[in-house]
């Protein structure tokens, strides 16, 4: 009895022959033509090496189930090699369907349910679905560099059975360049400036509507007990403190450099100002794990691997969107558990954050 599968469709997506195929897997060519016709059932150890050379699980290559498709535009990613299938997720953002690649690049976006696989070398922006046709208008993207945006994402998760929030870490500028490009619902921005002020600096073709998110501290990340005695960018002069750095764009780079400009600080003397990681999480991992001594993030990333944390200002995180987004159902879902006394209670305690205004409207 013949069994269908889809090792010859992958072996072509790789500009793979059966010869090379058969070669790396280490059997005859035959063997591979009678694998792709159905007529042999591989052994389990044969399976998996198909599975490793065809960078895709045995249960996708011999799966019975026929291949649903649907048409995305497919985000990119710089860090991520195209020639490799990814695992990506699909969402509705102004009428287009984007397809967002599950990726190292978005540490917590990487264990999020996939709903489907852009092969390699896919020229045609299809998106092989693993389930039924999904309900692009039931995904909601946030972009932004907040923790909490990965706490509200799973709230809009459990709060409503059909739809999804999904989290990409992004700094400010790469946030609002995704909404710019429809790659995003709703980016989440933090500044100390008042909302006229902040729109004014947006490169953006349309004007925004915006929310409060929360309002939390930015300053010095240390370790437990402040064993160096460090207090403030005036001792990065001594040349004796290696700091972590966030990237150009980010509102801690850019604080940072305000602060080593004050005190008078040239960037190229300090120890690690050229070393650059991609969130305030990822700060405080730095320092927890001795890979810097001191860096600028945000109060809650401190709090959740126990650090000393020394505060230098307030921030306010907005979450901005499209008007023309303001009628889908997922952002009404994420006003709901914004506004929810669960999620308000759920975030202060995640923090420290000041959930006085969440989920209110910016005029």
């Amino acid at each position: 009895m013949e069994s269908p599968n889809r090792v010859r469709q992958v072996r072509l997506q790789h500009g793979l022959s059966r010869e090379d195929l058969a070669e790396h897997v280490g059997v005859t060519r035959q063997m591979i033509g009678l694998i792709e016709t159905g007529k042999v059932n591989p052994s389990t150890s044969i399976s998996l090496r198909l599975g490793k050379v065809l960078n895709s699980s045995v249960e996708y290559l011999f799966s019975t189930d026929p291949v649903e498709t649907i048409n995305a535009k497919v985000v990119t990613e710089s860090d991520v090699h195209q020639e490799v299938s990814q695992r990506v997720v699909i969402g509705s953002v102004m009428g287009q369907n984007i397809a967002r690649p599950l990726t190292f690049v978005h540490p917590m976006a990487q264990f999020v349910a996939a709903h489907g696989i852009v092969p390699s070398a896919n020229p045609s922006n299809r998106v092989e679905l693993y389930r039924d046709v999904h309900r692009t208008d039931k995904t909601l993207f946030i972009s932004g560099c907040d923790l909490g945006l990965g706490l509200l994402a799973n709230h809009i998760s459990h709060a409503s059975r059909h739809h999804q929030g999904i989290w990409f870490q992004a700094s400010n500028r790469a946030a609002i360049e995704e909404l710019r490009r429809g790659y995003t619902h709703v980016a989440a921005v933090h500044t100390h400036l008042s909302i006229e002020e902040f729109k004014q600096t947006l490169d953006l073709p349309f004007q925004v509507h915006a929310m409060h998110f929360s309002i939390g501290q930015l300053g010095w990340i240390v370790s437990r007990g402040n064993p160096r005695g460090f207090t403030s960018a005036g001792d990065l002069a001594s040349g004796q403190y290696t700091i972590v750095n966030r990237p150009a764009g980010a509102g801690a780079r850019e604080l940072l450099d305000s602060e080593l400009k004050r005190y008078g600080v040239p960037a190229q003397d300090i120890p690690g100002y050229q070393s650059v990681v991609r969130g305030h999480i990822d700060v405080a991992y730095a320092v927890f794990n001795g890979l810097a001594d001191v860096g600028l993030a945000h109060a809650s990333a401190a709090a959740q691997y126990g650090l000393d944390f020394l505060p230098i200002r307030p921030e306010t995180c907005m979450l901005v969107f499209s008007p023309e987004s303001e009628l889908d159902e997922s952002l009404q879902v994420l006003q709901e558990s914004l506004q929810s006394d669960s999620f308000r209670q759920d975030l202060a305690a995640f923090g420290p954050y000041d959930v006085r205004a969440t989920g209110k409207t910016i005029q």
